[in-house]
């Protein structure tokens, strides 16, 4: 399941220092915060490239359904909803809805293979080109 992780200080987060801040500690224990990469513009055909259902090989319940909408990409984990992914460089997408991130390879010219970046699990799932194949 796509889940947030640790992107936000929330308020046990910061309990942390305060409470060291409070004892008079010198050596506080900030939470780590780590930037959100920035969108960069790609053109609608390359994004067409990378349509399909994309389907984990030896679970073939693990699957997603990658499409496109008005020159955007959506990315559909399993029973999920899409969630919008964007293009940071080559062949590498990022969520802001949660903290995960997908990357694309290709053999001979052609998208085959994408891998699921979240909480440090690498998912790698193969675009079937049967049914499902858009």
């Amino acid at each position: 399941m796509l889940q947030n992780t640790d992107q936000t200080a929330d308020e046990r987060g910061l309990m942390i220092p305060i409470l060291q801040i409070l004892n008079g500690e010198n050596d506080i224990q900030w939470p780590k915060l780590t930037a959100k990469p920035t969108a960069n513009q790609v053109e609608s055909k390359y994004l067409e490239k990378l349509i399909g259902l994309y389907v984990k090989q030896d679970e073939p319940m693990i699957k997603m359904q990658i499409t496109t909408k008005n020159g955007r990409l959506y990315a559909k984990y399993m029973d999920q909803l899409p969630f919008e992914v964007y293009y940071s460089e080559k062949d590498n997408f990022f969520y802001t809805a949660v903290d995960a991130q997908l990357q694309f390879s290709q053999v001979n010219k052609t998208y085959n293979e994408v891998t699921l970046l979240q909480n440090r699990l690498k998912i790698q799932m193969t675009k079937t080109f049967g049914a499902g194949h858009q």
